[in-house]
């Protein structure tokens, strides 16, 4: 355990996280490009590097193109028209439809789904190799069986179950698309990544295992789509001796002097990889004593290129409580001080609060909606936390936080409760709170929305009277309460609730009624007004006007039954 006595010496220089390594050979292709002028996205650089990638990858097209994620776009938009056909112009390939894809990752691999108009669902990521778990990719093509997209990243450079996903998307007759832009290099039963899907990209980012600072390539062993990914990253141009553009394009194509760092890199890899496995083998063999683990990859079928060492702490060993931003308190460390509370130390007592302040935080973060200030939320919730630990017996073998949570979110709702400017009964907000219970629970378990008849059999309360609470514990909304901001101009609750006074049919009605008004006596006309519009009663029209109450019904009933007849015309 380190301890606060432990010295460390820091390192002379940075320490850089995955920083490029250069042979020389690189500066040479960019000199050449530089003395022939070819500073251009034509040039020997780049057909070098595709043929380079194609040669090592075993694929048949690469597209050297600007970067990774370009690559990711076209392959996407490729994979949306065999999918859903050609879209209208102005349209995404993907507009409207469902991709699966890879949860833990950077968000390039999931922008370009967004590029096209598709919506991402994230895939659960499983423990053997840290990528796309199959078991959760079948269940969600049973939730969403017209999804026809997929896309698969290899997590800091290690082939996930490769052939269990193939299965199950070509199972779903759906299209893969690999993202292997951290795992050049990688194999998966002996065959490279970036050759599974149907389109594949690889990518030469600054940080990547081959760097150019930037770039990527398209790999296909389909010729019509590396020919349609060329165009397209060359602005659509057609083959005319003028510029012509019959579809959309991009200036999508790779540089000949970034291609020259790449084309001085390619031949380097294999001692990246070396290197790289290298520096995971000393971490690994530091860390064995330590209750951590370095990020898994499959023995048998796979070799990472390594790109990325990292590590898990194990959770049985690290505490949850936080006391800053990078100091962890051990579980034995945990016990110690709730040892020394329960002597009545106030010093650890106020240690422990501080550390759990992120606990009440993350628990107000589900009032957000209240309209209370939070700063004034998370004073409440400091209280319950107190509570908990003045109240927590550790020798009952529960974590603190399953004893802190449920006692912070109950001070926040007695709160907000008393001090709610509508009152809403204890049995009502139990319903309510038991409806919501329910209702998360079905999500959880269904993997979809509830329906309020399978809300109300979860939770043993009728239909009537779940909605009726819900409805109750809702917070009043003020009419200036802003709903949607756009340059500037903001949107407020009050313009969005209609004028039922001056809708259309009832200023029809209104003429109708007026129009009908008119066929009636002066006096008649005079009673109606008095009635109906100012409100007053048939006695203190007959003392208006000075004749009996009965003069007055009877004349009323006259005019009300000769409004009725010509309504009904």
């Amino acid at each position: 355990m380190f301890k606060e006595n432990n010295k460390f010496e820091k390192f002379e220089s940075k320490v850089w996280l995955s920083s490029p390594t250069m042979h020389g050979l690189e500066i040479e292709y960019v000199k050449e490009a530089y003395e022939t002028n070819w500073m251009s996205t034509v040039g020997k650089n780049i057909n070098e590097v595709e043929r380079m990638a194609c040669e090592y990858i075993g694929c048949k097209y690469a597209v050297a193109l600007s970067a990774g994620t370009a690559s990711l776009h076209l392959a996407m938009k490729l994979a949306g028209i065999e999918a859903y056909g050609m879209p209208k112009v102005g349209h995404g390939a993907l507009e409207g439809k469902k991709v699966f894809c890879s949860d833990m990752t950077f968000d390039a691999t999931v922008n370009p789904v967004v590029y096209e108009g598709g919506e991402p669902v994230f895939i659960d990521t499983e423990y053997d190799t840290w990528n796309m778990d199959p078991v959760a990719l079948e269940k969600a093509f049973e939730i969403y069986p017209d999804t026809k997209v997929v896309v698969v990243a290899h997590l800091y450079g290690t082939p996930g179950k490769v052939d269990e996903l193939n299965a199950i998307i070509k199972k779903h007759g759906a299209i893969l698309v690999e993202d292997a832009a951290e795992s050049m290099g990688a194999t998966y039963k002996g065959v490279q990544t970036g050759t599974f899907g149907k389109y594949n990209t690889i990518s030469f980012n600054g940080n990547k295992i081959i760097t150019g600072s930037a770039g990527g390539c398209f790999l296909t062993d389909d010729e019509e789509a590396a020919n349609k990914v060329r165009k397209w990253s060359t602005q659509s141009r057609e083959n005319a001796p003028w510029y012509q553009h019959e579809e959309l394009g991009y200036n999508y194509r790779m540089s000949n002097v970034i291609a020259g760092v790449i084309r001085g890199q390619i031949p380097y890899l294999e001692e990246h990889i070396a290197q790289k496995k290298a520096i995971y083998m000393r971490y690994k063999e530091a860390f064995k004593d330590l209750p951590v683990s370095m990020n898994p990859y499959d023995k048998v079928n796979s070799d990472p290129n390594f790109w990325l060492s990292c590590l898990i702490i194990d959770k049985d060993a690290m505490c949850k409580q936080v006391r800053g931003e990078k100091d962890y308190c051990y579980n034995s460390e945990k016990e110690a001080l709730f040892a020394r509370i329960r002597q009545g130390d106030q010093e650890a007592r106020e240690m422990y609060i501080k550390g759990n302040l992120r606990l009440v935080l993350s628990v107000i973060k589900r009032f957000s909606g209240s309209h209370e200030n939070l700063d004034d939320l998370f004073q409440i919730g400091c209280i319950g936390l107190i509570k908990s630990i003045d109240n927590f017996n550790p020798d009952l073998q529960v974590k603190f936080s399953t004893y802190a949570v449920p006692m912070i979110i109950g001070e926040i709702r007695r709160y907000l409760r008393d001090n709610n400017s509508i009152r809403v009964s204890r049995s009502l907000r139990d319903t309510a709170y038991k409806a919501i219970h329910a209702k998360e629970v079905l999500s959880k378990n269904s993997f979809k929305e509830p329906t309020l008849q399978e809300i109300a059999e979860e939770s043993g309360v009728a239909a009537e009277d779940i909605l009726y609470a819900l409805d109750a514990i809702q917070s009043p909304v003020s009419l200036y309460d802003p709903v949607y901001t756009d340059g500037g101009d903001t949107l407020y609750v009050m313009d969005q609730i209609s004028d039922k006074k001056n809708k259309e049919e009832n200023w029809v009605e209104k003429l109708s009624l007026s129009d009908a008004m008119n066929h009636l006596s002066e006096r008649e006309n005079f009673i109606i007004n008095l009635r109906f519009f100012e409100g007053k009663t048939q006695m203190e029209v007959a003392d208006e006007i000075h004749i009996s109450q009965a003069q007055v019904s009877r004349l009323e009933k006259s005019a009300l039954k000769t409004i009725r007849q010509y309504l009904t015309l």
